[in-house]
């Protein structure tokens, strides 16, 4: 089989690369650019994409009081505050209205994950697929991986019927690739020992996983006593990667952990860095605002919605998406000298906001030591979810253990978590089979579910 991959890689990458390499070049020459240079060109390139939209695209020739002449790359930036806020719902809503008529031949049907419901569909052209593939590969380079070096993909899936039944030409790429794919929906301790017993024999050079199978993954070693490589890259996406995840994490396999936030919408749109200084935007391909509850822009470094503008699918233009998520942004340099801005930080998925009845919002960040907290003491895994105002509820894992009442424990934390809140909580403690995970197969360890 390596004699095989010497030999079909090669063609592969000449057969299926040539304009992703392109891709790969310019990205990686951005990298070195000033950051005056950077924020001329991703202006430039705005300024053609809203242009685009005015001059081809139905809705938004209805919805904007602009025209493609009045946008210049000096004035893009607030040209796109013209542009109105675009949801999932409005995507459903406007299909038709927001594709090129006629739609270019090659363009193909894509859908969102679907974590909040029903999967929103949009097109997608061979343009803005070269660029994610181009986006990921440059990524791979980042992290010093090389096509047909060892990589695990570590993925959760709702329908393990239709992986199992992936096509042979499929199976036959990963083979030869030496891409090795594991189900990660909803792991057993026997499957996840299976999977550390097979990381320490084959040690690959690159493992992918969602942000919660990993620290599922590091937790486990520590509970068995695992010794594990550490000299393995990782980079985990799909979840937020919350600094008491980084921490253990990295204490049980090594330092080469990389957060990627992307979506199924756009692809890879941000990576960090060794630095660990927050995630690169990729700035050609990707505008990203961080707005309020006012749907204003907010300063840089303070925490908002994010909003994203593709500047690389011309056939359905996605501008202002509202993708659901919160972080904040920065412009300031990184000690790695990428000059393109940084997520600083993701806080999580907006609907993951908890709220009082006080008008306070609580952040994710902020409950999610609580997780940790009832997580040791009471050995297991653990979920919150708000159902109404002053009403949360603790799913606690059934590890088929006796369970214990630790009332003085509960009573400090219930302490602790009104002195957030600012107010008087219900808390029920609730024991669990099963811990509820999203349609696409993310688990969240703080969920909203209440009217609003």
């Amino acid at each position: 089989m390596q004699i095989i991959r010497k030999v079909v890689i090669p063609l592969y990458l000449n057969y299926n690369g040539n304009r992703r390499s392109w891709h790969v070049k310019r990205i990686l020459e951005s990298w070195t650019w000033s950051a005056e240079q950077a924020k001329e060109a991703q202006r430039e390139r705005l300024a053609e994409t809203l242009k685009h939209a005015l001059e081809q695209i139905p809705f938004y020739q209805d919805q904007v009081d602009l025209t493609a002449l009045d946008i210049r790359p000096d004035n893009a930036e607030e040209a796109l505050l013209h542009f109105p806020i675009l949801t999932p719902g409005m995507v459903k809503t406007y299909f038709d209205e927001l594709q090129i008529q006629p739609r270019p031949k090659g363009a193909f049907l894509n859908r969102s994950g679907g974590t909040t419901g029903v999967p929103t569909c949009f097109y997608l052209d061979q343009a803005s697929e070269d660029w994610v593939r181009g986006i990921k590969r440059t990524h791979q380079e980042a992290m010093e991986y090389r096509l047909g070096e060892k990589k695990w993909v570590i993925w959760g899936s709702m329908n393990e019927r239709q992986r199992k039944q992936a096509a042979a030409k499929t199976r036959l790429i990963r083979g030869i690739v030496n891409i090795k794919r594991i189900q990660g929906f909803s792991l057993s301790n026997e499957e996840l020992d299976e999977i550390l017993a097979g990381m320490q024999k084959e040690k690959p050079k690159l493992l992918l996983a969602y942000v919660d199978i990993l620290y599922r993954l590091a937790e486990r070693a520590e509970e068995t006593g695992l010794d594990m490589p550490k000299d393995m890259k990782m980079k985990v996406t799909a979840g937020t990667l919350y600094p008491t995840m980084r921490k253990r994490i990295e204490r049980v396999f090594g330092p080469s952990l990389f957060n990627c936030y992307g979506s199924r919408e756009f692809g890879d749109m941000a990576l960090s860095c060794k630095e660990k200084q927050g995630l690169h935007i990729q700035g050609l391909a990707f505008y990203v605002e961080a707005i309020d509850e006012n749907n204003q822009r907010v300063e840089m470094n303070e925490t908002g919605e994010l909003l994203i503008t593709t500047m690389v699918n011309q056939t359905m233009p996605l501008i202002r998406y509202r993708i659901g998520d919160r972080g904040s942004l920065s412009n300031s340099q990184c000690s790695c000298e990428n000059p393109w801005s940084r997520i600083e930080q993701i806080e999580g998925r907006s609907q993951d906001l908890f709220y009082a009845k006080n008008g306070r919002k609580i952040s994710p960040n902020a409950l999610v030591h609580f997780c940790w907290v009832y997580g040791m003491e009471y050995q297991t895994r653990v979920q919150i979810i708000q159902r109404d105002y002053g009403r949360i509820e603790v799913h606690l894992l059934d590890m088929g253990k006796p369970h214990e009442i630790h009332t003085n424990f509960e009573k400090e934390t219930k302490r602790e978590m009104e002195n957030i809140f600012q107010e008087p909580l219900r808390i029920d403690i609730m024991w669990k089979k099963e811990l509820a995970y999203a349609p696409s197969g993310k688990f969240r360890m703080i969920q909203r579910r209440m009217d609003e």
